[in-house]
């Protein structure tokens, strides 16, 4: 099977277009259910409150908007994973760099800063 079209199996069919919903969409409009099945969520928010009620006892009322949140409930990808899914789309740079005419170099100008604005949910 085409490595393309398998990237899309799960997907569910969207009825009169070709387009197709994410697996954890919730339902035929879209929208993604977000899971947590490590509860990070709740453990980020005692944290958040136990610092929060730790520096209101000691009167640091004005340190209250510096409190950080939990690293541990972001993304967790590096800075070069991020670069990585940036640099995806540059063949279209490769492409335009090879043509002479300015329109069409254009084109695949906008199109390599286009084609990194979808939400892709198979990137992993």
């Amino acid at each position: 099977m085409n490595e393309s079209l398998r990237s899309l199996e799960g997907f569910k069919e969207i009825k009169d277009t070709f387009y197709k919903l994410h697996p954890m969409a919730q339902d035929d409009d879209g929208g993604l259910g977000m899971v947590d099945s490590e509860n990070k969520i709740p453990q980020a928010l005692k944290d958040l409150m136990s610092k929060i009620a730790e520096r209101t006892l000691k009167g640091q009322l004005s340190t209250l908007i510096s409190i950080p949140m939990p690293a541990y409930i972001h993304l967790d990808m590096t800075h070069l994973n991020l670069q990585q899914n940036d640099c995806m789309f540059s063949n279209f740079l490769t492409q335009a760099a090879s043509m002479q005419d300015p329109v069409e170099r254009m084109k695949k100008l906008v199109a390599f800063c286009v084609a990194g604005l979808f939400v892709n949910p198979t990137i992993t």
